[in-house]
């Protein structure tokens, strides 16, 4: 975990240096927490997301088999 801090260039005001500070420990348990507590609702949300996708996959699938099924009776 790095929070990010500008820092201005003194000699070209223009230029950004970025300089990186670790976080303390407190922060950082205090960032686990909040994450694990959105991460259980994303988690639910993630896992209906990616059950739908394979769901949508196969439907593909079996449209596609359909498809050249009649192709090749089509064809014969």
């Amino acid at each position: 975990m790095h929070r990010f801090i500008v820092v201005k260039n003194q000699e070209n005001p223009v230029i950004l240096k970025i300089k990186v500070q670790k976080l303390s420990l407190r922060q950082r348990s205090r960032n686990q927490k909040r994450t694990t507590k959105s991460a259980k609702k994303s988690q639910s949300a993630q896992r209906f997301f990616h059950a739908n996708l394979s769901v949508q996959r196969q439907l593909k699938r079996e449209r596609q088999d359909r498809k050249e099924k009649i192709e090749l009776y089509h064809k014969m």
